[in-house]
């Protein structure tokens, strides 16, 4: 069985050039969810584009319509990274994507 781990991802769409993790080792289903400090809407807070980094490092490609030149950070425009970690029967591999 496969097991993401975790996701790591730097300039990708609205995240800057700090690395940014996603964990994904805890034990049940992950939400991922936005967050408000306004109590008003969590769109544009990046949930999305988590799901576009995992496929895109993975398969080179991301889950809907998105043109990959929109991937890159719109600020940065340079150095994108992401970085997947999984298991597969207690080996783990690391697949990462420029």
């Amino acid at each position: 069985m496969l097991k993401i781990e975790q996701l790591q991802f730097r300039n990708f769409r609205s995240y800057g050039n700090n690395i940014t993790t996603v964990n994904f080792d805890k034990p049940g289903t992950t939400l991922i969810i936005g967050s408000s400090d306004t109590g008003g809407t969590t769109n544009g807070h990046g949930k999305t584009s988590i799901l576009h980094c995992l496929t895109w490092v993975l398969y080179d490609t991301v889950i809907d319509s998105v043109n990959k030149d929109e991937l890159i950070n719109n600020i940065n425009k340079a150095d994108m990274w992401g970085q997947v970690t999984f298991t597969v029967g207690g080996d783990t591999f690391v697949v990462e994507r420029w």
